[in-house]
């Protein structure tokens, strides 16, 4: 019910936006204000009843950080074609842009999925192997007694005993296991829809050069990358509930959770850290073109420029500016070479 609810809103977004009655229905860029920028004020690109606000339907902080950034900065004449084709692409793809806006758990303010790059080029130490095989001993040492004691064929004190030099081991590690555990849990909140939109890129057939570099900077061996990512969400809420949930984190300490688990975030980041600026890049790209083809879907009369070889020059006819109601608008043509 409640994905047919969002895709409700959807469409009545769209027709808002065709009317005209699209202010303050999504995020308005304003954390890209810039005061020093040249032309981002005058053209009113972020902030309330902003350019940005019209054309963006991103789900991530990626992707309104790559929108953002390709308002504000220029690039080279064959990067504009590359993206222009993309777009005209993705102008039709309107089942895929209703499955980006209806995303479970929609975009949060406070989510920011550029932290996992921060946390993947953050060097962490593997515990040794001695350790490892140390603390798995224990963990059978320690059920194998409690099973006993059960049964009554060996006495509580041994689980005790077994037990409390798993204690101990975990207090002399707990600070590094700790520092872990934050750097990694603050990635909690912005992971879910990471994967989700990774999901979607994953499934799309592209035939344009821009579409098919983002699907090429996603393909690994194996498995897919929101397998992948969706595999260190699991590990991290896992180990959130070891250290936060009170039923579990006897059964945490017993089991050698708390070091189990940190290690196979280390490893995960180890082994797939590498490859964390590739999928973070093509999320932000492909949210941004999906948002200028759905502004393009919506208002092709906003035509593309032409982008010619020798330059700079601008010629334009009967322009006007994208905000203003295209009825009320007075077009001016300017020539400047």
């Amino acid at each position: 019910i409640q994905q047919i609810q969002r895709s409700v809103i959807h469409y009545q977004r769209g027709l808002d936006r065709l009317k005209g009655r699209w202010q303050d229905i999504g995020s308005n860029g304003a954390r890209y204000r810039d005061a020093d920028h040249p032309y981002a004020n005058d053209l009113d690109l972020f902030g309330p009843g902003s350019l940005f606000e019209l054309i963006t339907r991103c789900q991530t902080r990626l992707g309104e950080d790559r929108l953002a950034n390709w308002f504000g900065e220029p690039t080279d004449r064959e990067t504009i074609l590359k993206r222009q084709q993309a777009i005209q692409e993705l102008a039709d793809a309107v089942e895929t842009r209703e499955s980006l806006d209806v995303l479970q758990p929609p975009l949060k303010e406070t989510a920011d999925q550029n932290l996992l790059q921060t946390w993947a080029d953050k060097p962490s130490n593997q515990k040794p192997v001695w350790l490892m095989f140390l603390v798995t001993a224990l963990s059978v040492a320690s059920l194998g007694l409690l099973y006993g004691a059960y049964v009554g064929a060996t006495p509580l004190s041994a689980f005790i005993g077994v037990l409390a030099t798993q204690v101990l081991i975990l207090l002399v590690y707990k600070p590094s296991l700790h520092e872990e555990f934050v750097s990694a849990e603050i990635l909690h909140e912005g992971l879910p829809v990471t994967v989700s939109v990774l999901k979607l890129i994953e499934n799309q057939s592209s035939q344009t050069a821009a579409l098919i570099e983002i699907q090429d900077r996603i393909t690994v061996e194996g498995k897919p990358p929101s397998v992948r990512i969706d595999q260190l969400q699991r590990h991290i809420n896992l180990l959130s509930n070891c250290s936060r949930n009170q039923f579990l984190a006897p059964i945490a300490i017993v089991l050698g959770l708390h070091f189990h688990l940190t290690d196979r975030i280390v490893r995960w980041k180890k082994r797939f850290g590498p490859h964390v600026s590739d999928w973070l890049l093509s999320i932000g790209e492909w949210e941004a073109l999906l948002s200028l083809a759905g502004h393009h879907f919506e208002f092709p009369r906003n035509v593309f420029p032409k982008i010619v070889e020798d330059g700079p020059t601008l010629d334009g006819t009967e322009m006007r500016h994208p905000l203003l109601e295209r009825e009320s608008c007075i077009p001016n043509s300017v020539s400047l070479n």
